[in-house]
């Protein structure tokens, strides 16, 4: 297939970039290489250039729809939300989530991808997509969880890939006895409790029962049978925040599709396994403002914002647009 490069003219056009994203679900392929950042009046642009693969047949398509074309590359300077307009929709699955707020466009995320929000709906939207989720909630939101969840007490074990229960041992070690007790503690998760849970007031023997008696007491962790529901609610409110992160690490090292992690802080211990996978989606009630967070695409209902961002040759990109949830415009129907 031909390679071409698109005049940075024709993409300051929100529409043509439409028109490319739409060719992209046909078999187009976008490209695009950065060179550089420059600012200008203190604005940010990126010294780019963007070209397509494709057959003879789409570029006659799109050329009639007014996009200019080059057999020889064209760079131009970019302002980083054009780019990542080009990209923001790279995903399995694009989920309507809301509409433009001039209400000419229906507005999509990719999905699965990693989702930060202050929006406990767009958690359970997301959900209806998922094949096997697990909700683990720190703020206390069951209502919000539908009949769709089963509420387990505790993350199960049995969920963790045996390799994997040795990484959490590693967390758990670290963050309370000591490395020096990775395998015990590894070969405890990979055992089970025997009979551990059988009474709560029985003293814990042994370095590593007095590590996991915490996460036992509180039902942070269950060695029981995995649950028959494919979609667990998890409610550990009132318990220590070493115990949500704990509960956050069992499941982002789990095979299950979704992890869903609400709570009243941003847990940076978390981020790195947040980082190495998709189908996450992080609930916070404030949205930090750090650039370096490990999300795709960020949804505050509150502000009534999208921001996509990507990484494109080690620069960031964004693209943030206004918009109207689902939910809201359900409760403007009902107000009428």
């Amino acid at each position: 297939m031909p390679r071409r490069y698109i005049h940075p003219k024709s993409l300051t056009k929100r529409i043509n970039r439409e028109y490319l994203l739409v060719a992209r679900r046909y078999g187009v392929k976008i490209m695009i290489n950065v060179y550089g950042e420059k600012r200008i009046k203190k604005k940010r642009y990126l010294d780019a250039s963007v070209s397509v693969d494709t057959d003879e047949d789409m570029l006659k398509i799109l050329k009639k729809v007014g996009i200019k074309f080059s057999k020889k590359e064209e760079r131009g300077l970019f302002s980083p939300p054009v780019l990542a307009h080009l990209l923001r929709e790279e995903g399995i699955e694009e989920i309507p989530i809301g509409i433009s707020k001039k209400k000419d466009r229906i507005l999509r995320i990719p999905w699965p991808s990693r989702i930060l929000t202050d929006s406990p709906w767009i958690a359970t939207i997301l959900s209806l997509f998922s094949t096997s989720v697990v909700w683990i909630d720190y703020l206390g939101l069951p209502d919000y969880t539908l009949e769709i969840f089963e509420e387990a007490e505790g993350f199960p074990v049995e969920l963790i890939p045996t390799g994997a229960r040795e990484d959490l041992a590693r967390v758990i070690a670290k963050k309370t006895i000591g490395m020096r007790y990775v395998s015990e503690i590894s070969r405890f998760l990979r055992e089970g409790s025997k009979g551990l849970e059988e009474d709560e007031e029985i003293a814990m023997i042994g370095p590593e029962q007095s590590a996991l008696s915490e996460l036992v007491i509180w039902k942070i962790l269950s060695f029981k049978e995995k649950p028959s529901s494919n979609k667990l609610y998890i409610d550990i409110t009132g318990a220590s925040k070493f115990s949500f992160m704990i509960a956050g690490t069992a499941a982002l090292l789990s095979n299950i599709d979704t992890i869903i992690l609400s709570a009243p802080h941003y847990d940076k211990d978390l981020e790195p396994l947040i980082r190495e996978r998709n189908g996450v989606v992080y609930v916070l009630p404030d949205i930090p403002e750090e650039e370096e967070l490990p999300f795709n695409t960020i949804i505050s209902d509150r502000k009534g914002m999208i921001t996509y961002r990507t990484r494109i040759n080690g620069y960031n990109i964004y693209y943030t647009e206004e918009y109207i949830s689902i939910i809201n415009l359900i409760k403007e129907a009902i107000r009428g």
